[in-house]
């Protein structure tokens, strides 16, 4: 489903009708995706390669794979509701990806994104007992996304629920830096 929003609105009831909202003489477009509980993970990658491969070299596009792949498994390992890919693109260059789902746990993400951000400092064997409890995903993603990344309450396009939004900048050639890239 591709849908064209402004930042104050809200998602059209049916995917029949898009809103367009042209930015001097550009647009800036999200594309959503429902992923299946089975497979969910892989769906995201191919339809990722599928849609950013023209605009991101190999070696991104391999990370990119490896960060969409690991934010589609903590959905639908952390939650029992639906899961969403979002491909946000600005002037028909991927911009931000997302995966989106009815979890609320922005605060805890957000910690966790911001921890992998800043360098550990290990004292001794009992600072690393918690390594046991896995939790290395977000490190993950943040490492490969150079920390351009975050979480979001969100509303899910396809049933309106509501949750949260895990998003990275897509490394796309030919763009200036993505520092501030954030999808809204």
């Amino acid at each position: 489903m591709d849908v064209l929003l402004a930042p104050t609105q809200t998602p059209p009831p049916t995917p029949e009708q898009p809103v367009q909202i042209p930015a001097e003489n550009c647009l800036i477009r999200v594309t959503a995706w429902r992923l299946s509980r089975e497979g969910g993970p892989q769906q995201a990658r191919r339809l990722l390669r599928s849609h950013v491969a023209e605009h991101v070299d190999g070696p991104a596009l391999d990370e990119a794979d490896v960060v969409v792949s690991e934010l589609a498994t903590n959905a639908f390992v952390h939650t029992d509701g639906p899961c969403e890919l979002r491909l946000v693109q600005y002037a028909g260059f991927p911009i931000v990806c997302e995966i989106a789902d009815v979890g609320v746990q922005e605060d805890i993400v957000a910690k966790r994104l911001a921890e992998a951000l800043t360098p550990a400092v290990v004292a001794d064997d009992s600072d690393i007992a918690h390594l046991d409890e896995g939790g290395f995903g977000l490190s993950i993603v943040a490492a490969l996304a150079k920390g351009h990344c975050g979480v979001r309450p969100t509303r899910l396009y396809h049933s309106g629920q509501v949750g949260k939004g895990v998003w990275f900048a897509v490394p796309a050639l030919g763009r200036r830096s993505c520092d501030s890239a954030t999808p809204g």
